[in-house]
């Protein structure tokens, strides 16, 4: 499992978040997880992130995007 973020402190963050959950059985340490540090605001990141994908795998099975910002904007509607 490759997991992507932002950066490691995220990372390690939702870490000790799974050690917490019965329904979770991935540490931080685990050799089935992989990090790959890429914010998604900065093409860069990006780009540089595909390339360590690239060198992990040669195919992507499953990806999950759970990543996402919300912005309000006030808007006036003349009618």
């Amino acid at each position: 499992m490759i997991i992507l973020a932002r950066s490691e402190d995220k990372y390690v963050t939702a870490c000790k978040e799974w050690s917490q959950s019965e329904a979770i059985s991935l540490t931080k340490d685990d050799p089935r997880v992989k990090f790959v540090k890429c914010d998604l605001g900065d093409i860069e990141d990006v780009k540089a992130a595909t390339e360590k994908i690239k060198e992990l795998t040669d195919r992507v099975h499953i990806l999950i995007c759970n990543a996402g910002e919300y912005h309000l904007h006030s808007a006036t509607i003349v009618i």
